[in-house]
């Protein structure tokens, strides 16, 4: 099992990784996937995207081939994948558990699983659990310079921040897979949105995270 490190270029090495593993086109499933695949993907990959939100799955901005499925993520069985991405998702949804107990069922032998999302005890994931959402709203508007945040289809989502999307649950409830990497970090920003995030880090903890694992071969 790989250390959980802070990184700033956690992009340069999660694209590392992908690249690493796979030589070819592959099957990728995202639950809860949003508008845009965030991991560089190789050549004539297809993805499959699943959201319950008709709304979001109408914004879909992803220029692969793409398979756009309704459906909740926390019951949904899927078929096999070579790569499932789960990306800011586990805090909005009341079973986690549930949803990443699918998403592992769907890895292919040897397959990667990549989970990103916020760490709940840092001191960004504490103001996002205890403000009110109007206050999220106003951050992407004024933050984020986003004039349509809130509206359907556009984030930012209402969160949950369950036990279960901490992400020292989700390590244990990987146990059956080979962890390649943990990263900590603050997203990549500029102008007020990168100073706000470095203060937030010298509070705390670093407001993100980001594990890799693997799904064991069949043996011989």
């Amino acid at each position: 099992m790989s250390v959980v490190q802070p990184i700033s270029d956690w992009s340069t090495q999660l694209s590392e990784v992908v690249a690493g593993h796979f030589t070819g086109p592959i099957r990728v499933l995202e639950p809860g996937g949003g508008k845009r695949t965030h991991v560089p993907l190789p050549a004539g990959s297809h993805v499959t995207v699943v959201d319950i939100d008709p709304e979001v799955l109408a914004r879909n901005g992803r220029t692969v081939e793409t398979t756009l499925l309704l459906g909740d993520i926390e019951t949904m069985d899927y078929g096999e994948f070579d790569l499932v991405i789960c990306w800011d998702v586990l805090e909005h949804l009341r079973n986690p558990e549930a949803a990443i107990e699918r998403m592992v069922a769907a890895l292919a032998p040897g397959g990667l699983l990549i989970i990103k999302g916020p760490v709940l005890a840092s001191l960004k994931g504490l103001i996002t659990r205890f403000s009110p959402f109007w206050v999220h709203v106003l951050f992407y508007k004024v933050m984020m310079g986003s004039p349509k945040a809130g509206q359907p289809g556009y984030a930012p989502f209402r969160t949950v921040h369950g036990p279960g999307a901490d992400h020292r649950r989700i390590l244990a409830q990987l146990g059956e897979l080979e962890i390649l990497r943990v990263w900590h970090f603050n997203p990549r920003a500029s102008g007020l949105l990168a100073a706000l995030y470095r203060i937030l880090s010298t509070c705390s903890r670093k407001s993100d995270f980001c594990v890799v694992a693997r799904a064991r071969a069949v043996s011989p």
